[in-house]
């Protein structure tokens, strides 16, 4: 971004430093040479580079500089580090992202542990699946097992519960 803005900048100067050339030319009727480099050319060079200078920097300080730091903030937040972004910007584009990259940064520190839960209904049946296999593979009698077995059914009621009060976001 940096790069195409330098370019598309720096293009659009020398747009504007040959039309206002080629203006000047016209309307000044027959110039020598050193006069048409010393009143014209020159001036318009000069003036051109400085504006190109500014306007590189503005748009340095103001665009990609900023854009770069929200880069870097949403790469942390993808390494689990939910700090609050903290861009002071005089842009309201650039505001709103902000706010919006602060908005999901709090979403996320809010937001349940849902592959905790959902490792935990798995867990759930696995010991299910074991208690069932112990009593069929060791030929014991189910009745000391049927109220863990109960337990077991209550905990996963509440387990599915809970996933399904999560909010999805």
């Amino acid at each position: 971004m940096s790069w195409t803005l330098t370019k598309s900048s720096l293009v659009a100067v020398l747009m504007g430093m040959v039309t206002y050339t080629a203006f000047e030319i016209t309307t000044s009727g027959k110039l020598d040479p050193n006069e048409l480099f010393i009143h014209h050319l020159l001036p318009t060079l000069f003036t051109g580079i400085i504006i190109w200078f500014v306007l590189s920097f503005l748009l340095r300080s103001k665009v990609i500089n900023p854009v770069r730091e929200i880069l870097v903030h949403l790469t942390h937040i993808g390494n689990g580090r939910f700090a609050p972004l903290e861009i002071d910007s005089d842009i309201y584009e650039i505001e709103e992202i902000v706010d919006e990259v602060n908005h999901l940064t709090f979403k996320l520190k809010e937001a349940p542990d849902a592959e905790g839960t959902s490792k935990a209904i798995d867990d759930l049946v696995m010991l299910r699946a074991d208690i069932k296999n112990l009593i069929e593979n060791e030929q014991l009698a189910p009745d000391p097992f049927i109220p863990i077995m109960k337990d077991l059914k209550k905990l996963e009621s509440h387990l599915l519960s809970a996933i399904l009060a999560e909010p999805k976001y």
